[in-house]
């Protein structure tokens, strides 16, 4: 049944009940006056059998009850040669049968199918079979071979037919003792007595039709009263509700069971109303702040369709939200990767077959609708309904051009440093704050060996010499747990097994809220100064014994030149020397320096160890 049908078939309350009454009281009458017009039914159908076998009986034995031939009677009745049956009693009969209101065909017929008497005389000696309407020769057959009453019923009910067999004597006088095959056809018609009938049946019932009649009324007028009326009125309020109006309440009137309904749907309306409220204040708030924070935000629908943009999606991708919404995804949000330019996945289609938090992929920027491009991260999550089901993904996104920037910059920073780092010959590791080694130069790796991977499974104190272990590794603790620095000389272990003497040099480097993140350390080959230190010490202890040897000797000398002086005072002769004339060569510049002048104004000679004069 289509809706329309079946919105016209919606009655109001205050006729449907009435008319399911009214229905009901009907059926309850038409089917007792259905089964009482059934009884009578069966009844008249049963009086008609009974009627139609006990009047074919009757024919059949005055048919069969003839007088012999050449009897007194039987010549007295006929009055000729030809006729010796008497037939006036059949035919009285039959007339008598006409009589009754239901009988409307009789008719006696022989074996071949003549009609010997009927109630209509210009039946006599004519065929049944082009007489009497829907005869049926194959039944008298069947009643003659059985010799038993056969009644047939109409189709519609109405018509009873009825056949006797029975044998009789013949009229013909040439065989007066033969005895021939008859039937006695005999047919009612019940249509008009069942309509008296039924007639009948409503007269005597009317009284109670009426009082049925008269109960559809007041039911019908109590419903109306009591029960149509107050859920009319909530029928009305309720249209009002679904409008959008929920002021309004419902009088608590009527049946308890109406009062109670209405009780219950005030009370519903308050919870909604209240709902409503705080989902339009809770929107609000949301609006809110969806419409006022920093961050972009684009959401989409299960049809990847454009619902929602806030004002700084708008400005990065240049669109309007008003122009935006309904638009597929791809054509607002266009993104590409920033280095090779060829265009990026939009997550939302992962978001909608996995259900999951999907973000972007580095270097992707947001073409904007007049072509500007912006440096973006963003992720895209799913929107699910109370129920759980996937309605929609949000895309939050924001403009990391300056990160990007700074980014970009600190990276090249820290390749060139480390590009100086590696350039130069210093070895330089970098430790956290609690001394593991995180990263080291190249000179460093090429030094000890190490590799870069395993720079933090290894402490750099492993490679120093044993002899000078303790004292670095105490130093060591102590820069690390009062962040400071530290400076030592030890010999530190090379590529091949061997140690060399290193200045190692470590300051602590902090971030830029001035918190400990470690040391920066810086080991400079110290082997060759050491060398140079070595053989300087040495040659300078050569000297000194040299000099030690030549002071010796001129102490030596001087003394010498005091014995001469002596011996040439006791000799009469003056002094060779003179007192403070000897030096000594661990002076120089008094070696250089000129001698006393003499008489004639001309420097003396300098007096030297050598002297021929001087004894040896």
């Amino acid at each position: 049944m289509t809706s329309p049908w079946r919105k016209a078939l919606r009655l109001p309350l205050r006729v449907s009940l009435p008319l399911a009454v009214a229905l009901m009281l009907l059926a309850t009458a038409g089917s007792s006056l259905w089964s009482a017009r059934t009884s009578s039914v069966d009844r008249l159908a049963q009086t008609a059998r009974h009627q139609m076998h006990t009047e074919m009986h009757r024919l059949v034995r005055l048919d069969s009850d003839v007088d012999e031939p050449g009897s007194a009677s039987a010549l007295s009745s006929t009055g000729s040669a030809g006729q010796t049956l008497d037939i006036d009693r059949v035919w009285r009969e039959i007339s008598h049968l006409m009589t009754f209101p239901l009988v409307r065909e009789v008719a006696v017929i022989d074996a071949d199918g003549r009609i010997r008497h009927a109630h209509r005389r210009s039946w006599i000696g004519r065929q049944a079979a082009d007489t009497i309407p829907d005869w049926d020769p194959a039944w008298m057959n069947a009643s003659l071979a059985t010799r038993l009453p056969q009644m047939h019923v109409g189709a519609d009910g109405t018509r009873l037919t009825g056949l006797q067999s029975y044998l009789g004597r013949t009229v013909d006088l040439r065989q007066p003792r033969q005895l021939a095959s008859s039937v006695v056809y005999l047919r009612m018609e019940l249509a008009g007595a069942l309509d008296d009938l039924a007639l009948r049946e409503v007269r005597e019932r009317s009284p109670e039709l009426l009082a049925q009649l008269a109960l559809i009324l007041v039911v019908a007028a109590l419903i109306q009263l009591g029960l149509a009326r107050p859920l009319g009125r909530l029928q009305a309020i309720s249209q009002r509700w679904a409008r959008g109006d929920l002021s309004l309440h419902a009088p608590e009137t009527g049946p308890a069971e109406v009062a109670e309904l209405a009780v219950a749907f005030n009370h519903m309306v308050d919870t909604l109303r209240q709902h409503r409220d705080d989902l339009l204040a809770s929107e609000d708030r949301l609006s809110t702040v969806l419409y006022s924070t920093g961050d972009a935000l684009l959401a989409t629908d299960a049809q990847q369709r454009i619902t929602l943009l806030n004002p700084a999606a708008e400005a990065l991708t240049g669109w309007r939200e008003y122009e935006a919404c309904g638009r597929p995804v791809g054509e607002v949000f266009r993104i590409e990767h920033a280095q090779t330019g060829a265009p990026a996945e939009i997550p939302v289609q992962r978001v909608l077959e996995t259900g999951l938090v999907v973000g972007l992929a580095n270097h992707t920027v947001l073409v904007s609708r007049q072509g500007r491009r912006t440096h973006i991260a963003d992720s895209a999550a799913p929107l699910r309904n109370g129920r759980g089901e996937l309605r929609g993904v949000v895309i939050v996104f924001r403009d990391v051009t300056e990160s990007y920037r700074l980014e970009q910059a600190l990276a090249e920073s820290e390749l060139h440093y480390r590009a100086l780092a590696n350039a130069g010959h210093s070895l330089i590791l970098t430790t956290d704050a609690n001394g593991r080694s995180v990263w080291c130069n190249q000179p460093w790796l090429a030094w000890t060996g190490q590799a870069e991977e395993a720079l933090g499974e290894t402490d750099w104190l492993s490679l120093v010499h044993p002899e000078d272990l303790d004292a670095a590794w105490m130093d060591w603790r102590r820069a690390i747990a009062q962040p400071g620095s530290f400076e030592q000389n030890l010999r530190l272990r090379r590529l091949d097994g061997s140690h060399a003497w290193v200045l190692v040099k470590a300051v602590p480097r902090r971030s830029a809220d001035g918190r400990f993140q470690g040391h920066v350390l810086q080991a400079i080959d110290a082997s060759r100064e050491r060398e140079a230190d070595q053989r300087m010490a040495s040659q300078l202890d050569e000297l000194r014994r040299w000099q030690a040897g030549v002071i010796d000797r001129e102490e030596r000398v001087a003394e010498l030149k005091a014995e001469v002086n002596e011996l040439r005072t006791r000799l009469g002769l003056p002094p060779r020397y003179r007192a403070g004339e000897a030096t000594t060569i661990s002076d120089p510049a008094a070696a250089r320096a000129p001698g006393p002048a003499d008489a004639s104004g001309s420097p003396s000679a300098p007096t030297h160890p050598t002297d021929p004069d001087t004894p040896t």
